[in-house]
């Protein structure tokens, strides 16, 4: 959403990456299961009012000459971004290359992802991922940590009534393990996930960081055109029928305040939090008239 040229980029990278990839399976003959980690944008946000989102696929009645009859259809997408208008592409890539040539494909649809450890990583500060708190790529979590590691007043986009759903790092690696342990078998119609375990409203989440840190919390225009406040109830009883045992903000927050945000707190450019990026014209200029 940055510019026109990003957009193209985004576009054509995942879009024919995608589409490069099931076409090499096909040529191959390849009898694999493809596990795609997608994202929870493809639901889209706010149309749904307090409807639980189903994994996937959603029964629906329809009149038939015969009378009344109930099918399933893939959920109706209604992406909010260029970035998850091209998930709702690979989604509508999955069904068709499933359908015409029998391919087995597990898509994951994974919510906003926080945290930086895994038991693995863990284990040398060499293989610690990366932590995005920037305007562009930070997740509103990581920068609502680094935030209150420097003491920077927590910035909410808009209103704060966004409603998302969240997933540690540690339950994502174990989803996707989980994904590949328990293909679809031959013949099957595309697997879908809903990857999250808890779902939060951005201002929730402010305050209650704002209790453990002792940070204000600031409201600022938000850079993105999407709903004030929105209500977001998701189906991820898949995942945990098989044995997951999730990682609640309560329980992992403070660890990752102390643990990594504040430890490497040196490293935090403040220059890079405000966003930079705003999603239409009139919105920049919004944002231009406040400063």
């Amino acid at each position: 959403m940055k510019s026109s040229e990003t957009g193209r980029y985004t576009v054509f990278n995942n879009t024919m990456g995608t589409y490069n990839l099931l076409q090499a399976m096909v040529d191959l003959d390849l009898d694999a299961n493809l596990v795609h980690l997608g994202t929870m944008g493809v639901y889209g946000y706010g149309q749904t009012g307090k409807a639980t989102i189903p994994e996937g696929y959603l029964p629906v009645k329809t009149s038939t000459p015969d009378g009344e009859k109930e099918i399933e259809i893939v959920y109706p997408p209604m992406a909010g971004s260029v970035y998850h208008n091209t998930k709702v592409t690979d989604h509508q890539w999955f069904q068709f290359f499933q359908r015409n040539y029998g391919l087995r494909i597990t898509d994951l649809h994974q919510g906003i992802v926080w945290g930086t450890q895994t038991p693995e990583t863990s284990r040398d500060e060499r293989l610690i991922n990366r932590f995005d708190y920037d305007g562009d790529y930070g997740t509103v979590l990581n920068r609502f940590l680094a935030e209150a590691a420097i003491g920077y007043d927590l910035t909410v986009h808009g209103k704060g009534g966004q409603k998302r759903a969240f997933i540690h790092i540690r339950d994502t690696v174990k989803c996707v393990e989980m994904a590949i342990n328990n293909p679809p078998e031959t013949g099957d119609r595309v697997k879908i996930f809903n990857q999250s375990t808890e779902t939060h409203r951005v201002l929730e989440l402010a305050k209650k960081i704002s209790e453990m840190s002792g940070v204000e919390i600031n409201h600022i225009p938000n850079p993105r055109k999407e709903s004030e406040h929105n209500e977001l109830d998701v189906d991820n009883s898949s995942f945990l029928s098989l044995g997951l045992n999730p990682t609640t903000l309560d329980e992992g927050l403070m660890e990752e305040i102390e643990d990594i945000a504040r430890k490497y707190q040196s490293r935090i450019d403040e220059s890079k939090i405000p966003p930079s990026s705003f999603w239409t014209r009139d919105i920049e200029d919004a944002a231009k008239a406040v400063k």
